[in-house]
């Protein structure tokens, strides 16, 4: 039998927010495949926010209450380690979703969630969304899928950091943000995002003073160029090279992220 879809109407976000919710959830890479009727099914309870940068949506052990969709902007995934650094995961850009996991397994946030800019989210409310998917089982599917795909990113990324320098773990973190925020400039792949040292360390995992030494080479050399926190890669293809792990040939293409 052919799956039948409620067309409910808009909540109260806003005369705009179906539309823009519509849109997102079209191009959200975990929903992927779905019929229109359904992402229209979704839109129709969806609600949009705006944030501006450094807003705190949520910390480590939180209740993860709804789904999220960056439809502009993007999100930091950070927790505080023992020995009180703060690792960070790539962040999140446009087109991804997160909480799916925690909310289908009943599980509580895995880390603090932050904008990184400013930032236009998506969410679902988890109990519409579970609604949802109880009356349409048959999309499970995709999202079994995008959900394996995103841990076995996540560690192969845990698993190749513990076996780089910092030299490759920096020229991978660089070349994964010009994949998920890099516009074309005339002197090469400009970051939308403004990135300091402080972020970087965070990102691979190491102290400020061993990043900006390495940075600092990484400018010397001519590959990159940094102003106050903008970082233009001239050389994209070179860094990429640099960060080939040791014990593999081919070249780090950026993860096709996919919702947590």
């Amino acid at each position: 039998m052919k799956p039948t879809y409620a067309r409910s109407p808009a909540g109260a976000a806003g005369p705009d927010s179906p539309a823009i919710a519509l849109h997102a959830l079209q191009k959200c890479a975990v929903l992927g495949g779905w019929p229109d009727e359904a992402l229209w099914e979704m839109s129709s309870f969806a609600e949009v926010s705006r944030h501006r940068r450094g807003a705190l949506l949520h910390r480590r052990g939180d209740a993860q209450s709804q789904l999220y969709v960056v439809t502009e902007g993007a999100l930091e995934f950070s927790r505080v380690l023992p020995d009180g650094r703060t690792y960070v995961l790539p962040y999140l850009p446009p087109g991804q979703a997160f909480g799916l996991a925690a909310i289908l397994a009943d599980e509580p946030a895995l880390f603090d969630v932050r904008t990184r800019a400013e930032t236009i989210l998506v969410h679902i409310r988890r109990n519409l969304l579970k609604d949802f998917l109880m009356r349409h089982p048959h999309l499970m599917a995709s999202i079994v899928t995008g959900l394996s795909r995103r841990y076995c990113q996540l560690y192969e990324q845990l698993e190749v950091f513990s076996m780089m320098s910092l030299r490759q773990r920096l020229a991978r973190v660089l070349v994964q943000l010009a994949g998920s925020f890099g516009q074309p400039a005339e002197e090469g792949v400009h970051l939308s995002l403004r990135i300091s040292q402080d972020d970087l360390a965070a990102l691979t995992a190491a102290s400020r003073q061993r990043v900006h030494l390495e940075f600092r080479q990484l400018v010397a050399e001519g590959i990159v160029i940094s102003t106050y926190g903008s970082i233009t890669i001239r050389d994209l293809a070179l860094l990429n090279e640099r960060a080939v792990a040791r014990d593999s040939g081919n070249p780090l293409h950026p993860p096709a992220q996919t919702s947590t």
